[in-house]
């Protein structure tokens, strides 16, 4: 006969390896519904076959993958999977597409083949009147009056701004004793010239470094997962926006007052409310609130590395 203490022992153990194994196969039959979930939801009138790839764990998919492996998640799905795969990332299927020609097809066939979208963090952060989360006739709409924005000519004419900048800011770092951090330093530059050339602003170099810090904030936090609450990246991203938008209110409704665009330069804002009255359009100050920042900082760096 088993001693008793032994006997609780082999119970307890028992109880723990059964508990075990139900998780497990918990975990493995909802895994297997979440697959037929997204075989059963998916296009109908397509008889194409989906990529190759994983859905990964109900709700979160690869999320945690991805946010832990960063880059090295793309190259081993690459390398496992091919150019085209299947994921699930930020509470969204999607399908990951690498190679010029994917891309090539992918590009000339939008609004057609494909349309955009964005994550649901990255909407949720910029807000509703944002180039990003407008579809159809009004993202249309907004892309024409762009159009004028990041015309040759108007690229042309903001080069004399970012020259100047580039060269404040290369003689501020050549006067430093110690080293330069080039990564922060490009991000600081990137965002001056964008606040230069878009906004036609000379803040003082106070006001500058704290605004470059916050939007540094709202980009570091645009692809997060979709979950308000205290210091989520959410929520820092909500809050990145809310001062942003404070701090430019009073300066578009100055520009907004002018009966007319000054003579000489016209920064990108003045275009764009040129360019909404060559469409008989009037934009809202909400529209104006918080132009995609960082739509336009990825079109300006190439004129950085060309000053």
């Amino acid at each position: 006969m088993f001693p008793l203490a032994q006997f609780g022992v082999l119970s307890a153990l028992a109880t723990a390896l059964t508990s075990l194994l139900s998780a497990l196969l918990l975990l493995l039959l909802t895994r297997q519904l979440w697959s037929l979930r997204w075989s059963l939801t998916r296009d109908k009138e397509s008889s194409l076959p989906l990529p190759r790839g994983s859905m990964g764990w109900p709700l979160v998919g690869e999320t945690f993958h991805w946010l832990f492996q960063g880059s090295n998640f793309h190259i081993s799905r690459r390398e496992r999977h091919g150019n085209v795969f299947k994921t699930h990332l930020l509470g969204k299927p999607l399908i990951r597409v690498t190679g010029a020609e994917n891309i090539r097809k992918i590009l000339l066939g939008e609004h057609s083949l494909v349309c955009t979208q964005w994550p649901q963090s990255t909407r949720i952060i910029l807000g509703p009147n944002t180039l990003v989360n407008s579809v159809g006739d009004i993202h249309k709409r907004k892309r024409k009056i762009l159009a004028k924005v990041f015309s040759r000519g108007a690229l042309e004419s903001y080069l004399p701004q970012v020259q100047d900048v580039i060269k404040t800011e290369i003689a501020k770092w050549c006067a430093e004793l110690g080293s330069i951090d080039v990564y922060s330093a490009a991000k600081s530059l990137t965002f001056r010239i964008a606040v230069r050339v878009l906004l036609g602003l000379q803040m003082e170099e106070e006001r500058i470094v704290y605004l470059a810090k916050i939007f540094e904030q709202l980009m570091n936090n645009l692809f997060s997962l979709p979950i308000d609450t205290p210091f989520s990246g959410l929520r820092k991203g909500i809050k990145a926006r809310e001062i942003l938008h404070a701090n430019m209110e009073k300066i578009i409704e100055e520009k907004m007052e002018r009966s007319q665009v000054d003579e000489g330069y016209q920064d990108a804002f003045d275009l764009m409310l040129s360019g909404a009255k060559e469409q008989g359009q009037d934009l809202s100050i909400q529209e104006l609130k918080v132009p995609d920042l960082h739509g336009a900082e990825s079109r300006l760096r190439f004129l950085s590395l060309d000053g």
